[in-house]
């Protein structure tokens, strides 16, 4: 055990080194002006470690892109600053790195209510801006020519899992969310998905509060519907806290599923035998029998860097970087309008699967994923043709 630990410890170093050293190379340019690329992350506040998991995903593109000779010849430096998950924060951010700074690019922060602060500004300042942390539809419901999403939309989260649930003649359904615009939109897409493959939902409920005591409440109402399918839709902390509240009740035996909460490896580690069974929408996984191109080094290169898996959060943040170098290759310019144009056109492949999106900006070449916690593992259930094993559902 004692060498498992300092192995990890000493690829941590080597870690921050590759990092460092990758980055250094954007400070000794031998005169060339780098390429500013920057954002905001939430690496502290409610969604910290979805923050803490994008940077990882940026940084680790910057590292290889600047090893490769950097963007058209010139290095690439990164401008993050910690938005605290904090709109104000971001709005601060990013005019400054549009205004005054006068950034290259921007990259988009995480979540959907942050999202949305920045897009505004995104889209007066005529940078075209990848959504690689953020699902709502109500990024797309007022129309924009530069915000360009990365991830399926959280109408269609629960498509799959709800499907299974048709599969095996489950029958009512209970949902909850909260008022943020992810969890909200999340929550009514679930709903229209259920009634659509004839599931009954017994209880519907968007909370204001979060807190174990709001979420233990919860609970016993959903327990008194007496559910077959317990849908969450929320983030991690929701997920973790509604899962234990459940495992109090008579609900502790109804199908459990949750949006990103279970996706991330910390819902298992904080919640152990609880987290068995339970389902979760993803949108893209480490495992390398996943067939997109790039992916499978992407796991490598990340889990040699990091000393851990990625997850989506990460791989999203680094399709974002890879396809904008792509588009800066292909137009062999740094022009905002020319990258805006290469990327609304066509289709384009990416490690999270086929890139593709209507005229307001909306993805709609990306599938989200159903993954199942079995025997301690994340498992991917559905579509059947990415499936690493079939779905688990309690007699």
């Amino acid at each position: 055990m004692s060498k498992r630990i300092g192995s990890l410890c000493l690829l941590a170093i080597l870690a921050a080194g590759i990092v460092v050293a990758g980055e250094a190379f954007a400070e000794n340019t031998g005169g060339k002006k780098p390429v500013l690329i920057g954002g905001s992350l939430p690496l502290t506040g409610k969604f910290a470690e979805m923050g803490r998991m994008q940077e990882r995903g940026y940084r680790l593109w910057a590292t290889e892109i600047n090893r490769k000779g950097g963007l058209l010849g010139r290095p690439v430096k990164l401008l993050i600053t910690d938005d605290e998950s904090s709109v104000k924060k971001v709005v601060e951010v990013y005019t400054d790195l549009m205004r005054r700074q006068k950034v290259e690019f921007v990259f988009s922060p995480y979540s959907s209510e942050l999202t949305l602060a920045a897009a505004d500004l995104a889209e007066k300042s005529r940078y075209p801006f990848l959504v690689a942390g953020a699902a709502s539809e109500k990024i797309w419901e007022t129309h924009r020519r530069y915000v360009i999403g990365l991830y399926s939309t959280t109408d269609r989260y629960f498509i799959g899992f709800l499907e299974l649930c048709a599969i095996q003649k489950k029958k009512t359904v209970s949902i909850t969310g909260f008022p943020d615009s992810f969890s909200l939109y999340t929550a009514k897409g679930a709903k229209k998905w259920a009634e659509k493959f004839g599931l009954k939902v017994v209880r519907y409920a968007i909370l204001d509060g979060k807190e174990e005591k709001d979420l233990a409440a919860e609970a016993d109402g959903i327990a008194s519907a007496k559910p077959d399918v317990v849908i969450v839709a929320g983030h991690l902390k929701e997920s973790i806290l509604l899962r234990r509240a459940l495992d109090r009740t008579g609900a502790k035996h109804s199908v459990f599923a949750g949006s990103v909460g279970p996706a991330m490896q910390e819902f298992q580690k904080a919640l152990g035998p609880l987290a068995e069974s339970a389902f979760g929408a993803s949108q893209w996984e480490p495992d390398e029998r996943i067939p997109y191109p790039g992916s499978r080094m992407f796991i490598q290169s990340f889990l040699k860097t990091y000393g851990e898996n990625p997850s989506y959060h990460a791989a999203a943040a680094y399709a974002a970087m890879k396809t904008l170098e792509g588009a800066v290759q292909k137009t062999g310019s740094l022009n905002r309008e020319k990258i805006r144009q290469h990327l609304v056109t066509g289709e384009h492949k990416t490690i999270l699967g086929p890139f593709k999106i209507r005229k307001d900006g909306t993805q709609i070449g990306h599938k989200s994923l159903i993954i199942q916690w079995q025997r301690g593992k994340k498992e991917i259930v559905w579509p059947e043709n990415m499936r690493t094993a079939f779905p688990v559902f309690p007699k």
